[in-house]
């Protein structure tokens, strides 16, 4: 069952942390006759840091996918009524480069998706979240706005996102090496080899949205005719 709104919204980036909780055995009930449901809220946070990082991937490997999952974004709940004019599409972008520098300010040392996912978390001030909260306005819109600012990043930092990966990795690999010696049942190395093959799978979990709902839209002209996307396609 999803959360109220998603079955009529089903972006990606909630068709992903919804799928990706129910995976993890989410949403459990509790309360007399068990009917409430509910997440904790940590969880759905981390799930929420996963989306993050494949929306930057996404921007800096697969740019017409990412620009793609940007328009749906846009295109409905709960920010209808974008007409993709220039004026529209140099206010949403300013706007959006606006918040994405302030979150990377904030946190100049984590990884941009962790720094640009980490003010979502104060969206829930208790340590479980009601399922049908995940379908709120004020939760879709965040996440929408904030996986577009992942998306913008990833589209105008394609060639940095090399780096923070070799980075990542071999920071993972030296903290697997003291970690399993210790009886920390952890895989020695990422899921990914490569960055090739976080795009891959970032592209299957497109494939598999659009398969389960509907084919995300060609992206606006206006949007694809800006000097730092126009020069990715």
């Amino acid at each position: 069952e999803w959360p109220m709104g998603w079955d009529t919204m089903s972006r990606f980036v909630q068709w992903f942390v919804s799928e990706h909780l129910q995976r993890m055995g989410w949403p459990r009930t509790k309360g007399f006759f068990r009917k409430t449901l509910y997440v904790d809220a940590r969880v759905v946070n981390a799930a929420f840091n996963s989306a993050m990082h494949i929306c930057v991937s996404l921007g800096a490997g697969r740019p017409e996918l990412a620009l793609k999952v940007f328009t749906d974004t846009f295109e409905g709940y709960p920010f209808e009524g974008n007409p993709w004019t220039e004026d529209s599409v140099t206010k949403l972008l300013e706007g959006l480069q606006r918040g994405l520098q302030e979150s990377i300010d904030k946190l100049p040392d984590t990884f941009p998706w962790v720094a640009i996912s980490r003010p979502v978390e104060v969206i829930f001030y208790a340590s479980e979240v009601k399922w049908q909260q995940l379908g709120d306005n004020d939760v879709q819109a965040t996440w929408g706005w904030t996986s577009a600012m992942a998306i913008l990043w990833g589209l105008i930092h394609d060639t940095e996102l090399q780096e923070v990966f070799e980075n990542q990795k071999a920071d993972y690999e030296r903290a697997a090496s003291a970690a399993i010696p210790a009886g920390l049942d952890i895989s020695a190395r990422l899921p990914w080899a490569t960055l090739e093959d976080l795009y891959q799978q970032c592209e299957g979990l497109i494939q598999d949205f659009e398969s389960a709902h509907r084919p995300l839209p060609d992206p606006p002209a206006m949007l694809r005719a800006v000097p730092e996307i126009a020069r990715r396609l």
